[in-house]
């Protein structure tokens, strides 16, 4: 305030002391004591259903499209890893296949190479899109993901069994090391695609361009569809919750 021509400068007493504000010590979406208190008692679902509660409440850009992108990402990459594993096993067995193929087998590979180094990148962006607008989403998910055998929630075993992938069988290829040894790394593990040749060998035919397209069109992230609508299609939000929360509305 202007005193006779000179400027007056607010003691510490007259403006509050602002570091007394638990407020003005924290960030938008910093843990909150219920969260503390939850992992301290090691109620990880409750903590886990929580998180998700805390951020349907959050006024936030709606992260259906992030989700849907980020499974879509991770379901390629799978699909190119099992491709990969496909063709090394047709270079094992066969190897004069590769003599009159084409395009080779080095061709094929440096193709999911590059396929994969895309993929990996743009799985990296959208994790960071998703996270970056709520804490307790971006708590959760890396809480869930630390764990490397997330990908073997009951939900989405039963996905892959169902599907007639390798979790129907004793095969064990779902925690086969070779699905982390590609070059889609440790984002290729996981569950069965239409190209695991396991499953191709299981199921004994090939499957027509028009079948294969009614597949992915029905169970694939695929962003060009509305996949995350609530209104559309319940049954991908029911493996989002398992994929990106760890949860399921069959928990008990």
């Amino acid at each position: 305030m202007a005193c006779c021509g000179g400027t007056h400068t607010l003691s510490s007493s007259e403006k509050g002391d602002e570091l007394s504000d638990p407020k003005m010590l924290s960030l938008p979406g910093d843990k909150t004591p219920e969260e503390a208190r939850l992992e301290r008692e090691g109620c990880i679902k409750n903590l886990q259903v929580f998180r998700y509660n805390l951020y349907q409440k959050e006024s936030k850009v709606d992260d259906c499209d992030g989700f849907a992108n980020l499974l879509h990402h991770e379901e390629e990459l799978r699909r190119n890893c099992q491709a990969e594993i496909s063709l090394r096993h047709k270079l094992k067995n066969d190897p004069s296949f590769w003599s009159t193929c084409s395009p080779s087998f080095e061709d094929e590979m440096s193709t999911l190479y590059e396929d994969n180094w895309m993929h990996t990148r743009a799985w990296w962006y959208t994790r960071g899109w998703i996270i970056g607008n709520s804490g307790p989403l971006q708590r959760a998910f890396e809480l869930w993901r630390s764990n490397s055998s997330w990908y073997m929630h009951p939900i989405l075993v039963e996905d892959c069994k169902s599907r007639g992938g390798c979790c129907g069988r004793d095969c064990g290829c779902c925690l086969d090391a070779q699905r982390a040894n590609s070059s889609a790394g440790a984002l290729g593990v996981g569950h069965c695609t239409l190209e695991c040749g396991c499953c191709i060998r299981s199921r004994g035919f090939e499957l027509s361009k028009e079948r294969e397209k009614y597949l992915v069109d029905r169970f694939s992230f695929d962003n060009r569809l509305d996949t995350m609508d609530h209104q559309v299609d319940p049954y991908q939000r029911r493996i989002c919750l398992a994929s990106i929360w760890g949860l399921s509305v069959d928990d008990s």
